[in-house]
């Protein structure tokens, strides 16, 4: 009888507890969707519009763990290629933080550096959603290819992020991995 009576209050219990689940994360959410999303906006399209992927510039992804120097490598190749037709997109998940250091120790014009900021996890911008930073290469490209008879070197330096993340083949041509 007792076992019964368990039984039945689960039964009863149940929908009630999937209700206030319900109403209490609608309470919680402020996020309003119309969609599903997109990948591709009008700005983007306009950018890439007659764009020939194969001659984008030299792209090298530089990824490694938070701290292990990818910063510092990268201004380091900025300082041996100041002859090079160079330019330079950072990832930092809030922040301009990587760009800034870079514009501050004058490794390169103002022009050549674009920050990205991922909003998230650092390895999803190199490698599931790749738009932001596909946009800045696309950018830094037609601004700095003809600018010079050698062909645009890119750097793209990931977020600190763990040994696995691998850059996107549409990101970038090779990658490199910094470690402390």
């Amino acid at each position: 009888m007792r076992a019964s009576r368990l039984l039945l209050a689960r039964q009863y219990a149940a929908p009630a507890r999937q209700r206030a689940a319900v109403s209490a994360a609608a309470r919680r959410s402020h996020y309003s969707y119309s969609s599903p999303g997109q990948y591709m906006n009008e700005q983007l399209k306009e950018l890439w519009k007659g764009r020939d992927f194969d001659r984008r510039g030299f792209t090298v992804g530089i990824g490694g763990p938070v701290g292990s120097g990818k910063t510092a490598l990268v201004h380091q190749l900025c300082l041996a290629l100041q002859e090079t037709n160079l330019a330079v997109v950072t990832n930092d998940i809030f922040t301009q933080e990587d760009a800034e250091f870079l514009v501050r120790q004058a490794v390169l014009p103002r022009d050549r550096i674009k920050a990205v900021e991922t909003g998230g996890c650092p390895h999803a911008a190199i490698r599931e959603d790749v738009s932001a930073n596909l946009s800045a290469l696309e950018e830094l490209t037609k601004m700095h290819q003809h600018e010079h008879e050698q062909p645009l070197l890119l750097l793209c330096e990931s977020g600190g992020d763990n040994l696995a993340a691998n850059f996107s083949r549409e990101v970038r041509t090779v990658q490199s991995c910094s470690l402390v």
